[in-house]
């Protein structure tokens, strides 16, 4: 398909160019984040799966930090090729589905500005591959149901496998393939074939080796999510509810998420009929996972990003009403201060040091802010180390435990970002706590022959006179240092680092 600048208004590409070159300043200045760091020490010691998450995302990661090195930018390269096809597919299911290159250009619009997904170009996560399968899924299914290839069947099912590799949230896609083909006349007549059935059972066989951890494990990746997601909540359901649908504004914007249940609803008044199945396929898509996670949310307080598969079919709905009125002025104006609001909220966070800019002065416990301070713990720790190991032997490791007045940081993570630090998986480790981790899970395959423990490293702390102890194995550590680690947005965090 052969694009232009006529296809669109000026304006359009001037804002996504604007967005691009955000999401590339975020790629490469914003440091690492935790969770990102966690995936990289999964991904350096490749397994079937593991306790926390599916495998997907780390076995991605493994062959570019093998052949490009452990900075940031090599971490998030599966991200931004998910996030660039996924663009991809939103333009050309969009234009399938409106035959007009302009909502195509508008739904891909939508889909660049939506906070959530500018903050999936840059960090890598189970989400990445979440949407990058979630789009393929999709686009399979479509192509299969419209053109009656079992080829694409195939495809869609090999898509939807390698989606719940990425994420559980991905079994939703093949539910709602499914209740679209039930919706649908061709769709219908497509279940009698054998194609949608293979492609059920190659999405199963594409995650066996999932299963098989948990077999392995007392299934207990599968029960540890189970809980996460209906585990019951300490506050009361409509506080919960209340709390999710604030989220979901909060991750696109009130006004889109808005517009987006709208569209979904009046979707038959601007799209093509004929592509039916596409467009029930669609509205499914956008709608189920979001009632889903509502549903959940009455039992307990769930993530933000949980339902995040819903803003690609959700950006292709908006895009093509939009797409009805953008060329009235009042229209194409409100889109550009929503684009533009966006992109100045997602780089205010990117960036925290513009918040100096603002009376304030302060973005209070930005994610952001945790991407600071790394390399000067790890010179305070490893020097620690480097003493300890006079005496415990030159490979002695380094264990992150709980600390007090942790502010809910999951100590796990610290010992993740160390390990980044290191460039070394094997140097650091991470005490019991009171969740299981993938740490717990290494530990059994500990031997005789694995490096000691010499130093421990507690927090962050929020406050810098917080009683700092720790006791491991019934051995007394006594606390070197107290290392404080200032942000440029403000915030400050202690860390304080023991041998014995």
């Amino acid at each position: 398909m052969l694009l232009s600048v006529q296809d669109a208004p000026r304006w359009l590409f001037i804002l996504l160019s604007a967005l691009l070159i955000g999401n590339v300043a975020g790629l490469v200045f914003v440091g690492g984040h935790t969770d990102e760091a966690y995936y990289w020490m999964l991904s350096q010691r490749l397994g079937l799966s593991y306790f926390d998450h599916p495998p997907l995302v780390p076995w991605m990661m493994r062959p570019f930090t093998d052949l490009f090195g452990h900075s940031e930018a090599v971490f998030r390269l599966p991200a931004v090729i998910a996030w660039f096809v996924a663009a991809g597919v939103v333009f050309a299911i969009s234009h399938q589905l409106s035959n007009n290159r302009q909502a195509a250009w508008v739904s891909l619009l939508v889909f660049a500005s939506l906070p959530i997904f500018q903050a999936g170009f840059q960090i890598v996560g189970p989400d990445s591959g979440l949407m990058l399968f979630t789009a393929l899924t999709y686009y399979f299914a479509v192509r299969a149901v419209n053109e009656r290839r079992a080829f694409w069947w195939l495809l869609a099912g090999v898509g939807t496998g390698l989606g719940m590799m990425s994420k559980y949230n991905a079994v939703l896609v093949p539910f709602a393939i499914f209740l679209a083909l039930l919706l649908s006349k061709r769709g219908r007549e497509l279940l009698r074939t054998p194609g949608p059935w293979a492609a059920g059972f190659l999405a199963l066989f594409c995650f066996l080796p999932v299963v098989i951890w948990n077999y392995q494990n007392e299934w207990a990746s599968f029960a540890f999510q189970w809980k996460h997601g209906t585990g019951e909540a300490p506050d009361a359901w409509y506080d919960n509810l209340t709390f999710y649908i604030v989220n979901q504004m909060g991750v696109v914007l009130p006004w889109v998420f808005i517009a987006m249940v709208v569209a979904a609803a009046k979707a038959h008044h601007y799209a093509s009929y004929q592509n039916p199945y596409t467009l029930i396929l669609m509205r499914v898509g956008f709608i189920v996972p979001l009632v889903f996670f509502g549903i959940t949310s009455l039992l307990a307080k769930g993530h933000a990003s949980w339902p995040a598969m819903a803003y690609i079919p959700g950006s292709i709905l908006l895009g093509i009403a939009l797409n009805q009125w953008i060329g009235k002025r009042w229209v194409a104006i409100i889109v550009m201060f929503s684009v533009t609001l966006s992109l100045f909220s997602i780089n205010l966070l990117r960036f925290p040091q513009w918040a100096g800019w603002f009376e304030k002065g302060t973005i209070p416990r930005s994610h952001i802010s945790n991407t600071f301070g790394w390399d000067k713990l790890l010179s305070e720790v490893e020097a620690v180390r480097s003493q300890a190991a006079k005496v415990a032997g030159s490979h002695c490791r380094v264990m992150a435990i709980p600390g007090y007045d942790n502010g809910g940081f999951p100590y796990y993570l610290l010992a993740a970002k160390l390990g980044v630090e290191y460039g070394n998986a094997m140097r650091v480790t991470a005490a019991s706590g009171t969740r299981l981790t993938q740490f717990d899970y290494w530990r059994k395959q500990e031997t005789d022959k694995t490096p000691p423990v010499c130093v421990l490293v507690t927090g962050p702390s929020t406050r810098a006179n917080s009683p700092q102890t720790a006791n491991q194995d019934n051995k007394k550590w006594q606390r070197k240092k107290l290392v404080e680690i200032q942000a440029p947005d403000g915030s400050a965090r202690w860390y304080g680092i023991y041998s014995q």
